[in-house]
């Protein structure tokens, strides 16, 4: 009895893990959609994050950190088998759909102290060693199968 009790446990903790990191990671795109100053900085930085002012820059970083923290949780959970492997691809294609639209964002990132070690050296290999799309281009093939 006790043994069925801790797999039922630990089966609600996976299923509470992921339904926290995706609502995490949903609550960033509710926000832009909510916020259209939110909304006018990302969509800039995404296509030209050197062009940003000071304060729009920082906005980015912090709505970036909150994504980055995000992430950094669903590798943990999913490294100790709590968070399935589709919704952790989720979180983690979107990041590095981010990451390579804004590279100069990145480089600078990428050497703070806000990314974990294990998260960053999870995204350097991937970016390594898999072409992933830029936003923009990932627009492009919305619009191409009928999306906008």
């Amino acid at each position: 009895i006790l043994a069925a009790q801790i797999r039922i446990s630990n089966r609600n903790f996976r299923i509470e893990s992921a339904r926290s990191i995706m609502s995490n990671f949903h609550g960033n795109s509710w926000d832009m959609a909510k916020d259209t100053e939110l909304r006018r900085i990302t969509m800039s930085a995404l296509t030209n994050y050197a062009s940003l002012s000071p304060e729009d820059s920082s906005a980015f970083d912090l709505l970036m950190w909150r994504y980055l923290g995000n992430a950094a949780d669903a590798l943990k959970l999913r490294q100790q088998g709590l968070l399935d492997e589709e919704s952790f691809e989720s979180v983690m294609t979107s990041l590095l759909v981010t990451i390579r639209s804004a590279p100069k964002w990145w480089e600078a990132e990428s050497k703070s102290h806000v990314i974990t070690p294990s998260l960053l050296e999870y995204i350097e290999k991937r970016l390594e060693t898999e072409d992933a799309l830029t936003w923009g281009e990932q627009h492009e093939n919305w619009t191409k199968v009928g999306g906008t």
